[in-house]
């Protein structure tokens, strides 16, 4: 079974996109440690890895990975934002509130392309990949992962040996049949169904349930309905902001709001792994909102129960 990671590190989600290397124009040096850094560990998982990026981006982030990434089977693409769908019907929208939704940050367009991307690496045969699954390229982080698979030093906030070919075998173990999907309940409910209408889940059980966008994929068969689902519940999204815009209520949401609307309605067709809490055991300022029984994110990437 030939597995693919597809993931994306633009070098500018907050302003413009003629940043050629890190320290251009002010680029958020922390953003830029994590996507970067957490990239060479996944890169420990030894399967393809498709990364998307502005194109005066690719050179330098082509050198990077040269120099660091632990395999050399992976391949750049260069795709400006502004190229990808519904990115200036967004930025239209972000005039009615330049407050809540700024021009210069384009993380929006960039979350809302993921299912665009990986459908691109499917078009494309990236790999000739069986599955494709897309992975956040700063999922491996010292907010999400404890210290004991930490492989780096002290100050190392990205080296984790978690990320290996048993990960690799999870995922592919929880889309043998369906589309894998991980989904988080933050005791709050969705914004996106519960304050906006848009839609209403079918399923109840899912309602205060959401699908992160970080970790999700399976077989590329599977996937390509979810996209052509996807494109339908953004453009229904873009039309209801259009036809309800008001300044002060104007919001750009994220994929995962998205997302979830999908999975609420056809929850038969994805395989879910629930998780109820971000936090783990070792990160001091927030280890007291766990509560008893809780699963950590982390252990659907560890594997542990």
């Amino acid at each position: 079974m030939n597995t693919v990671l597809v993931t994306c590190v633009y070098s500018k989600a907050y302003a413009r996109e003629d940043i050629t290397q890190p320290g251009d124009n002010g680029i958020d040096e922390v953003r830029y440690q994590r996507f970067h850094f957490s990239l060479i560990s996944i890169s420990n998982t030894q399967v393809p890895i498709v990364i998307f990026t502005n194109k005066n981006y690719v050179e330098f982030l082509q050198t990077f990975c040269d120099d660091n990434l632990k395999h050399k089977n992976f391949k750049i693409i260069g795709l400006n934002l502004e190229d990808l769908p519904y990115y200036s019907q967004i930025d239209d929208l972000k005039r009615y509130n330049l407050e809540l939704n700024p021009l210069g940050n384009r993380y929006c367009q960039i979350v809302l392309s993921k299912p665009y991307l990986i459908k691109y690496a499917i078009d494309n045969n990236l790999f000739n990949g069986d599955k494709y699954f897309w992975i956040d390229a700063g999922l491996s982080y010292v907010s999400l992962i404890p210290n004991r698979y930490r492989s780096g030093g002290e100050r190392d906030w990205y080296s984790y040996n978690c990320f290996d070919q048993s990960f690799i075998q999870r995922i592919e173990n929880y889309s043998q049949n369906k589309m894998f999907v991980i989904i988080f309940n933050p005791g709050e409910g969705n914004p996106y169904l519960h304050e906006e209408g848009i839609y209403k889940p079918r399923n109840e059980d899912y309602g205060n349930w959401y699908m992160i966008g970080g970790l999700w994929g399976g077989n590329k068969f599977d996937m390509l309905p979810f996209y052509e689902l996807y494109i339908d519940h953004l453009a229904t999204v873009i039309n209801f902001w259009k036809n309800n815009k008001k300044s002060e209520q104007v919001r750009i949401f994220y994929e995962e709001s998205i997302f979830s609307a999908i999975i609420y309605n056809n929850p038969e067709n994805y395989f879910a792994q629930r998780f109820d809490t971000w936090y783990h055991e070792n990160d001091w300022s927030q280890v007291h909102n766990i509560k008893p029984g809780d699963r950590n994110f982390y252990k659907i990437i560890t594997g542990e129960s």
